[in-house]
C-alpha cells in the first residue's frame, strides 16, 4: 500500500524497479545514479545499500512482473526476450 510522501522503502522500490527497465532495454549511463539513489534512502531506513535492495527484492520483482506481463498484453513485441 502507497503512502504519501518520500518513504524509503517506497523509494527504493520504484528506483531499482526503473533501474532494472533501464537495463532491459540497453539504457545503463544512469545506474550509478540510481545505486546512489538507493544507498541514500537505504540510509535513511537505517541498512546498507545491499540491506536495503534484498528487503525491498520481492515488490520489485512484483512491480517488473505486473509491468511486463501489461505490456505483453498491449504490445508483445516491445517486451524484451
Amino acid at each position: 500500500r502507497l503512502q504519501g510522501g518520500q518513504v524509503p522503502e517506497q523509494e527504493i522500490v520504484a528506483e531499482m524497479t526503473a533501474a532494472v527497465l533501464a537495463v532491459l532495454y540497453g539504457e545503463t549511463g544512469g545506474l550509478k545514479f540510481s545505486r546512489d539513489y538507493v544507498a541514500g534512502y537505504a540510509k535513511r531506513w537505517g541498512k546498507d545499500l545491499l540491506g536495503g535492495m534484498m528487503h525491498c527484492l520481492a515488490d520489485v520483482e512484483k512491480c517488473l512482473a505486473l509491468l511486463v506481463e501489461s505490456a505483453a498484453a498491449v504490445e508483445p513485441e516491445a517486451v524484451p526476450a
